[in-house]
């Protein structure tokens, strides 16, 4: 069935003599798709032009629920209006061409909004992420308008691999957006991946610091390693390293957790009444696994706000700016 409707397919491309219109139009415009949504416009094209050669024309322009862009590749008006929506319902790599729209900007607002509000994550890259949130909620309109998408079976997954994200973003469109528009599981699913991808994007160094007392009666050479491999791995902070002896220091300390290596040390805190993380000397997948559990950030790709950072130090004299940079931004510079 493949076969043939591809030497079908291809027996239109072959005779028709105005494929190149539809690349005069795309470089005129400078529109650039994907490769599923360029192979979707072409078929569309040349199924088209066969159509109206056999005088089946499409008679009524149905009302769109947002605002399209018409491009002149057909005479008729209607043929003309339904291309452009086919148009706007693609996934275009080039720059942004949908007109405004109250409707999804509307939604835009709410939606980013409730998100932000409910995660650790201010989103410095606000500009980017409200144009993509945009856009895609804009292409959801016009398909759900065609009555097609394009299924994604990477889309499968995102519910179980991003559950805590995914329940916002599904609890946010059925107690406040479902009466505006309509999206299904795997919608939701792209717009919880584009939340998610700011997220990585601004994972703010400092964000969410978590200070830490390490508690072990080894050598200093010792605990100082341990400290260097936490740091490294998370977003953390050793207030102090103390020994079993010193535990009365941590009355004074501002501290969130209190780590050690040692299953004697662990269970002393535990029977002196001071909850404590116990891990491996030596980190291993397991331990940081088992600290991210524990609400531990990991440090993989920390960013600076580029504009607060040169306020920052342009306060501080050349002579003792690296001195600080390294105690303030020790996770960046040595």
């Amino acid at each position: 069935m493949q076969k043939l409707i591809y030497q079908y397919i291809k027996q239109l491309f072959e005779k028709s003599e105005k494929k190149q219109l539809l690349n005069n139009l795309l470089r005129k415009y400078q529109l650039t798709f994907n490769y599923t949504s360029m192979k979707f416009l072409y078929a569309y094209y040349f199924i088209s032009l066969h159509r109206i050669e056999n005088n089946f024309f499409i008679s009524k322009k149905h009302a769109s629920p947002v605002k399209i862009q018409t491009y002149p590749l057909f005479n008729q008006a209607e043929e003309a209006f339904s291309f452009s929506s086919v148009l706007a319902s693609l996934d275009n790599n080039g720059i942004n061409f949908y007109p405004k729209d109250e409707l999804v900007v509307s939604i835009r607002k709410q939606f980013v909004q409730y998100v932000e509000e409910r995660i650790i994550t201010t989103f410095y890259s606000r500009k980017e992420l409200n144009q993509e949130i945009e856009q895609y909620l804009y292409k959801c309109l016009v398909r759900n308008f065609l009555d097609f998408d394009f299924y994604d079976n990477k889309l499968d997954d995102v519910k179980k691999e991003f559950s805590f994200l995914y329940q916002l973003v599904d609890y946010c469109y059925q107690k406040y957006l479902a009466q505006s528009i309509h999206l299904v599981q795997y919608q939701l699913s792209t717009l919880t991946l584009l939340c998610r991808n700011h997220v990585l994007k601004n994972k703010i160094a400092g964000r969410n610091l978590k200070k830490v007392v390490v508690i072990t009666n080894s050598a200093k050479e010792k605990g100082n390693f341990f400290s260097q491999q936490l740091v490294y791995f998370f977003d953390a902070k050793v207030v102090d390293i103390l020994n079993i002896n010193e535990i009365y220091q941590l009355k004074t300390l501002k501290y969130d957790n209190l780590i050690t290596f040692s299953n004697r040390i662990s269970t002393i805190l535990d029977e002196n009444g001071f909850p404590n993380i116990k891990v491996n000397y030596y980190f291993h997948s397991e331990d940081i696994d088992y600290l991210a559990k524990l609400n531990f950030s990991r440090n993989s790709q920390r960013k600076i706000i580029a504009k607060r950072f040169v306020n920052e130090i342009t306060q501080i004299p050349p002579e003792e700016l690296s001195n600080y940079l390294k105690e303030h931004y020790a996770s960046f510079f040595v």
